[in-house]
């Protein structure tokens, strides 16, 4: 009886696997592609959903399956492990969807990384004749206050409010790649920094980019976590590096 369970969960767990598959499909693809998966925590979150999935649908086919049972009873008691599953996978694909990133906002020095979440429902109607492709955030720029009532805004509403020039699509306009190049550091200075800060753990994989010359690195804000991005000099992004760069020392 053991074996046939075990073989019943088998089977299930190969089905699980599939649909998890193409549910990966669309969470890399079109949600979370390279180099925003790690960033942006969709990989993580993916994990939890996989793992939970490929757990629960086999774990209850060892509980529930028995040949002796009508085939009634099968199709009932697989329909409503199935329902769940189906639950539990719509629940993780509506929070990785919420999640996902829509914007790379460049502010000043740094990336601001925009998440759905991060913006109300209105805000994302103002915000999506932004939206260049399907795939992955858009990368953004912000204007400055054209008006009185702007200028008082962001001095004082987003101050009072936390909610930053970032989070509010009408300032938002086409990048200014000269500003971000302006700002935007060597990889050779990058490496030194990390050397000096986080010893060898990065510079093996920051060494790897030849040659430097072509890449270069800025900060990133992400909600309240602080990363560093290595860009070409087209300004595509290439990596992100958990890394806080105003930690660095001798940049």
């Amino acid at each position: 009886m053991l074996k046939i369970k075990l073989k019943a969960a088998a089977f299930h767990f190969l089905f699980t696997a599939l649909v998890a598959s193409f549910a990966g499909v669309l969470i890399f693809i079109v949600w979370y592609p390279s180099p925003y998966t790690t960033i942006s925590g969709g990989f993580g979150l993916w994990v939890i959903l996989t793992l939970v999935e490929l757990s629960l649908g086999p774990l209850m086919s060892i509980v529930i399956y028995n040949p002796q049972k009508k085939i009634k009873e099968l199709v009932c008691d697989y329909a409503l492990v199935g329902l769940l599953q189906i639950a539990a996978l719509t629940y993780g694909v509506y929070i990785l969807y919420s999640a996902r990133p829509l914007f790379m906002v460049f502010v000043k020095d740094r990336f601001e990384l925009v998440t759905a979440s991060d913006l109300t429902p209105r805000l994302q109607s103002d915000a999506e004749k932004w939206r260049a492709n399907w795939s992955g955030p858009t990368v953004l720029g912000v204007r400055s206050s054209e008006t009185a009532s702007e200028q008082r805004e962001l001095m004082f509403d987003t101050v009072l409010s936390g909610v930053g020039i970032h989070l509010r699509p009408k300032y938002y306009t086409d990048l200014d790649a000269d500003g971000v190049l302006s700002v935007c550091k060597p990889v050779s200075s990058l490496i030194i920094a990390v050397g000096d800060s986080f010893g060898e753990e990065y510079t093996v994989e920051l060494s790897r980019l030849a040659p430097g010359d072509d890449y270069c690195w800025v900060p990133v804000v992400n909600g309240n976590r602080y990363w560093t991005a290595i860009l070409e000099k087209n300004l595509n992004f290439v990596k992100f590096l958990p890394i806080d760069p105003w930690e660095l020392h001798n940049e």
